[in-house]
């Protein structure tokens, strides 16, 4: 909500976006916030709506909400500056340590966590499908790197536009980086399949016993997986009322506004928790039938 000065803002579709991102970008001796505080305030509207859309480092955000204090109404102030202190907690929140200078991220020390634990146990349980454990350690040295690979080409094809340049021409430097988020499940489990695939045939293992035994493991990593999405304060849903909500600041229909919204994070990791009991139980009660059928069992919960 701009002031007069601001008026235009309702047209910042047209917006140079590229001249934005370049003063966030800084570089040199520029300062995002003196640069900032110089533009037109149609484009520094636009910037707040980046501030909700576009992956943007934390310590670039608060540069640019403190920015934007100047032009926005005295009644609508408060709400910035809160805006201001939430960047600044998330930046702390966000970091769990710094290593050789930079910042180590609670989502991936989360997503590792997930990782390691699916490891051990798909390690111990390989025996009960077949599967020897040293073979579970081999594949992990093909699956993972094509896995991030596969995560991040599904990402890229279905947001390609996030990666254009000026020109129209893509930014093949900016696709490469995956400090700022854009990985796609889908495209991990795809290619983590594919190599499976390739793996057994060539180590002439049975694939479906080895793929009951990942379809745990993905189970395990989603599950704790997911609860990433809580500290990036991400993958949420729609607005509610109901007694496990949780609360957010947002830009919405051309408002940054608190609101409270389901958890979805949280329904899927439950739901993926209560997937790998049910199949494990089917295991250890020796009711597995055939192989294959785990992975089945995955794919259709995961369905739901």
């Amino acid at each position: 909500e701009a002031g007069p000065a601001g008026e235009a803002a309702g047209q910042s579709d047209a917006t140079d976006w590229s001249a934005l991102l370049g003063m966030l970008g800084g570089g040199g001796d520029s300062n995002p916030l003196s640069a900032l505080s110089e533009l037109d305030p149609q484009l520094l509207q636009a910037g707040l709506r980046l501030f909700s859309e576009y992956s943007a480092t934390d310590d670039r955000k608060v540069a640019l909400l403190n920015a934007l204090k100047p032009f926005v109404k005295p009644e609508r102030y408060a709400k910035v500056d809160k805006a201001v202190q939430i960047a600044k907690l998330a930046r702390v929140i966000r970091v769990a340590f710094q290593l050789f200078g930079l910042p180590i991220y609670w989502y991936g020390v989360i997503i590792a966590c997930g990782f390691l634990l699916a490891v051990v146990f798909c390690y111990k349980m390989a025996p009960r499908f077949g599967v020897k454990p040293d073979d579970v350690i081999d594949l992990l040295f093909f699956a993972v790197p094509l896995a991030i690979i596969g995560a991040r080409l599904y990402y890229i094809v279905f947001y390609l536009d996030l990666y254009r340049t000026e020109d129209g021409g893509l930014d093949f430097l900016e696709m490469l980086d995956i400090r700022d988020g854009g990985l796609a499940i889908y495209g991990g489990v795809i290619a983590a399949v594919l190599t499976l695939l390739v793996f057994c045939r060539v180590k002439k293992i049975n694939f479906f016993a080895f793929a009951d035994l990942g379809a745990f493991g993905l189970l395990i990593g989603q599950c704790i997986g997911r609860w990433g999405n809580f500290v990036n304060v991400e993958a949420y849903g729609g607005p509610t009322d109901l007694p496990w909500r949780m609360g957010i600041d947002a830009y919405v229909d051309g408002v940054w506004q608190y609101m409270e919204v389901h958890p979805t994070f949280l329904y899927e990791s439950l739901w993926n928790l209560l997937g790998f009991l049910l199949l494990l139980s089917v295991v250890l009660r020796g009711r597995r039938k055939f192989d294959g059928e785990i992975m089945w069992g995955y794919f259709l919960w995961y369905g739901f």
